[in-house]
């Protein structure tokens, strides 16, 4: 999108009684130019892929844009953790659906706090998602519920993100090469 279709954008939106506060884009010296003048209300950032992608190559990046580049390239192991896992009962027999829902509050309550949630499922496991990695750790090394044996494992697709990366300078690059891009 160009600058225009960005001046037009947030317009329609304001227009539909849609307020926009936060606007990501790349470092265009025009978006931010019309972002600090035009709109200085717009809170206006910068994507992580621009970001990554002129890293290394551009001279004006300046102190707080390599502060910014620094924290992308961090090792992911050091922040992330499974937020999302499911608890299975070892026993067919003994489905969790069946256990009482105040039983289970209490149990888990115990082992993490009072942050956390817990869903059925339909398959009658359990979905708990946690806010803090001591809380994951605690779940993982988890075997009974109770007089239930249990194992815990994280959510196949829950702790994912999928994203788009789409750049006209990537059409000609193999896969390979963008995931070793990403990881310099």
């Amino acid at each position: 999108m160009g600058l225009e279709g960005l001046k037009r954008a947030p317009k329609e939106l304001t227009d539909h009684g849609i307020r926009v506060t936060e606007v990501v884009t790349d470092r265009h010296p025009q978006v931010r130019k019309y972002f600090r003048t035009e709109q200085p209300d717009v809170d206006h950032l910068f994507d992580a892929w621009h970001i990554a992608k002129g890293w290394c190559h551009s001279s004006s990046c300046g102190l707080k844009l390599c502060r910014l580049c620094s924290s992308i390239n961090r090792s992911p192991t050091e922040a992330t953790f499974p937020k999302f896992l499911v608890m299975q009962s070892d026993d067919p027999q003994k489905p969790l659906r069946k256990v009482s829902p105040f039983a289970v509050a209490r149990e888990l309550s115990k082992l993490l706090g009072p942050r956390y949630s817990v869903k059925k499922l339909p398959t009658g496991d359990l979905l708990v998602e946690v806010q803090a990695k001591f809380q994951s750790d605690a779940l993982l090394s988890m075997k009974e519920l109770g007089t239930h044996k249990v194992h815990v494992t994280a959510h196949r697709t829950l702790n994912t993100r999928l994203g788009v990366v789409s750049d006209e300078d990537l059409m000609d690059v193999s896969e390979d090469e963008i995931l070793e891009g990403f990881k310099e």
